[in-house]
């Protein structure tokens, strides 16, 4: 009776499973059996079977279904059922890993892009930063040299002696000339290295500008040392080297000489500080010398401290009382020497202070330049 009830829940189960299964179109061969053989006519399709086609033929067709499935990833519009067969992960995740890959490649280019732009920006700055520091040495050689060439600014260098422990102007001056040479180089190189893009150029340039930068203060304390210590001290130092050094040494004769000729004017404070003083006791032979002939007006042809040939021969004769005004320059040097002197520091001085801003712009340009040089050529 169980047996009887098994088989009867059995059939009624595999009844039902057959009623899911179309029933048309369906031909049932009962002639062939399934023995020994795998084989089975009208079952199985032979496009399917894989096992006697040739191989070329088996790569052919399933390289055609990659594609057409990659096809179904890429624009998924009819293949639903491709879609949710799971041999098409396989192909989605080629795909994702292609976009990744392409992805990637395009933010290193966009980024590489940004970075030449930014090099080349950086590049161009620092060119005309180069230009700029040429220029700032170009007219720092051309007040050096005016400076130092041109006699009536070559005699205020010369009033405080270097051996009396005061800063020579001309010190200053001749330091500044040597900025200038340095920053005309600096210039030619540092256009140079922008255009080749040499690291090591662009670093010399950076240090370079850094030494130029501590001469210029230099140049500029030293402007600043002189004009307070000769503000403070001229009066009396002018008096000294008329009344006691003038006539005994040199370089303090032809000095003031050459002081006396080009500011037409005569002593410290007036033609009578020579009265007493080691020239006047020393150099006047049987008739009395009362100014040397540097203080009298001199002819067209004349010139310091050696050359000199007053109109009036007898200049150095007068007393000082009648001196006529067209022979002898009576006006005291002192506020000329003063004015004189103002200007000389003031242009040196201002000079000097010129290329500090530009500078320091150019340090921080050049800063730039050389790390994005070296994230260029040797990325970290």
């Amino acid at each position: 009776l169980n047996l009887l009830i098994i088989e009867y829940y059995m059939a009624k189960q595999s009844s039902a499973k057959l009623d899911f299964l179309p029933t048309e179109n369906v031909i049932i061969q009962h002639d062939k059996f399934l023995s020994g053989n795998m084989d089975a006519d009208g079952v199985i399709d032979n496009e399917s079977a894989t096992l006697d086609e040739p191989v070329l033929k088996t790569i052919l067709r399933d390289l055609k279904a990659v594609s057409s499935k990659l096809r179904a990833v890429i624009f998924p519009r009819s293949e639903n059922q491709l879609i949710r067969d799971w041999d098409l992960w396989g192909p989605l995740f080629l795909c994702v890993f292609i976009a990744v890959f392409i992805a990637e490649v395009q933010i290193k280019h966009h980024f590489s892009m940004q970075s030449r732009i930014s090099v080349g920006t950086n590049k161009a700055w620092f060119s005309v930063c180069c230009i700029l520091l040429w220029l700032i040495g170009c007219i720092f050689l051309a007040v050096s040299i005016w400076m130092l060439v041109d006699p009536r600014r070559r005699i205020s260098l010369d009033y405080v002696n270097f051996y009396e422990n005061d800063p020579l102007l001309r010190y200053a001056v001749s330091l500044l000339m040597a900025v200038g040479i340095c920053l005309v180089a600096v210039g030619l190189l540092g256009c140079l290295a922008a255009l080749k893009e040499a690291t090591c150029l662009i670093g010399f340039c950076f240090v370079a500008i850094i030494f130029l930068l501590i001469s210029q203060c230099i140049v500029s304390a030293l402007v600043a040392a002189y004009y307070d210590k000769v503000n403070n001290r001229l009066d009396g130092y002018l008096y000294n080297l008329i009344h006691d050094r003038y006539g005994r040494q040199a370089w303090v004769t032809e000095l003031l000489d050459s002081v006396q000729f080009y500011q037409k004017c005569c002593g410290s404070n007036s033609s009578e500080d020579y009265m007493f003083s080691y020239w006047q006791i020393v150099h006047s032979p049987g008739t009395v010398y009362y100014v040397p002939v540097s203080c009298c007006a001199q002819r067209q042809d004349a010139y310091p401290p050696h050359n000199l040939y007053p109109i009036d021969q007898r200049c150095v004769e007068y007393t000082y009382d009648r001196q006529p005004e067209k022979a002898v320059h009576k006006e005291g040097c002192y506020d000329k020497i003063m004015t004189w002197i103002n200007e000389n520091c003031l242009i040196t001085f201002s000079v000097s202070l010129i290329g500090i801003p530009f500078e320091i712009i150019g340090l921080f340009i050049t800063k730039n330049l050389f790390k994005k040089l070296m994230n260029k050529y040797h990325p970290v």
